[in-house]
């Protein structure tokens, strides 16, 4: 992992700035990609620059056919930036125009797309999401008012978790504290995504328990201590930064000894808040990101607007459809689909979509599609 994370002080800041207009995106074998784009810049070197630009990065989410994910999205797009390049195998100028002072150009670009996956597999950006994955937690606690001594709501919930599927880290974070709670700034979430990805961590789990003495009072003979806890607990997925779930829960308990008042109602907020956490995790994990959905889509050429007017489409496939992205790159976004409907039904329905419109391109065994979106 050292290999793979020190390239960012090689790259620096670099990353590519332009939107991307890849055209069609054309699987011509196992190795070569045909990418049709279209680019407008001031020097027609500028321009086929940017053109090969954008055909490496349509090509790189065709990745995702293969069940492979990507990891640390920002370096990748520094790394295409300067490397990226090195893969595009040919370039055909399809339209040549020069209108108020600028280039356009439209053209067929040729990615050695089996070389590219090879290389960016090589250098770690791409990685087989695990059937049970790693997870880590950042809980911040508080006992009237102080620092708890003990973590005792982040190791309930992390015993919970790891009951219902997930493996906990090999190696230990020491930055960000596991004793804060790091969705509480855009920045300490940001370092604990990082501190996560580099050790192969999926799920980030962070939040605050707050226990509080409600009343303390006599009862017959004996002095009993009334404690609440209040647990906010937030789980991500760490490669996308997705928010998967956020629940609030709460406990309570009484006893003759402070101590174990507080370790009870903490331990009963944790397990109600993990439980809530482990069913969103059964239920997505396995559809989403495993793809043991009964239908995969690789929209190329898609944007945000697309990606949504697709997902409400296919809602229409059959009664109980859920559409699921599963991951996005560039101009790349890849579906998952869970639905009763038949093979035949999902092609039909594909064709029905009139803007834009989805052709498809490519078929990888009997579930997974390689459409392209066209307006």
């Amino acid at each position: 992992m050292i290999r793979f994370f020190s390239l960012m002080a090689m790259l620096g800041v670099i990353a590519i700035g332009s939107a991307v207009s890849a055209l069609t995106v054309s699987p011509l074998n196992e190795e070569l990609v045909s990418v049709e784009v279209s680019a407008r810049g001031e020097t027609r070197d500028q321009v086929l620059s940017e053109l090969k630009d954008q055909a490496v990065l349509a090509a790189t989410g065709r990745i995702f056919l293969t069940n492979t994910l990507v990891r640390a999205e920002e370096l990748l797009d520094a790394y295409l930036a300067n490397y990226g390049q090195q893969f595009v195998k040919g370039v055909e100028v399809v339209e040549d125009r020069f209108r108020g002072g600028m280039t356009e150009l439209r053209a067929r670009v040729y990615v050695d797309y089996a070389a590219l996956k090879a290389d960016l597999d090589e250098k770690r950006f791409l990685y087989t999401p695990a059937f049970r994955p790693y997870i880590t937690l950042f809980v911040e606690e508080t006992i009237d008012g102080q620092p708890s001594p003990e973590p005792v709501s982040r190791d309930t919930v992390e015993s919970v978790m790891l009951r219902a599927g997930f493996k906990p880290s090999e190696s230990v974070i020491e930055e960000p504290s596991r004793r804060t709670d790091v969705s509480a700034s855009p920045e300490t979430l940001h370092r604990g995504f990082i501190a996560a990805e580099r050790r192969g961590i999926e799920i980030l789990v962070t939040g605050r328990a707050t226990t509080t003495l409600r009343e303390e009072r006599d009862i017959y003979y004996d002095r009993f201590f009334f404690y609440d806890t209040e647990l906010e607990l937030s789980m991500y997925r760490v490669d996308t930064r997705e928010l998967l779930a956020r629940t609030r829960t709460s406990g309570s308990a009484s006893n003759r000894a402070r101590g174990e008042a507080i370790r009870v109602a903490i331990e009963r907020a944790a397990e109600n808040g993990a439980a809530r956490l482990a069913s969103v995790y059964r239920e997505y994990w396995p559809r989403t990101v495993l793809s043991d959905a009964d239908f995969q889509i690789l929209l190329t050429g898609a944007d945000d607007d697309s990606i949504q007017i697709v997902t409400q489409h296919l809602d229409r496939l059959a009664p109980g459809t859920k559409v699921s992205l599963k991951r996005r790159y560039g101009p790349s976004a890849m579906l998952a689909i869970s639905t009763g409907a038949s093979r035949e039904r999902f092609i039909e329905v594909l064709g029905e979509l009139a803007f834009p419109a989805l052709r498809i391109v490519g078929e990888h065994d009997r579930n997974r599609f390689e459409v392209q979106v066209s307006g």
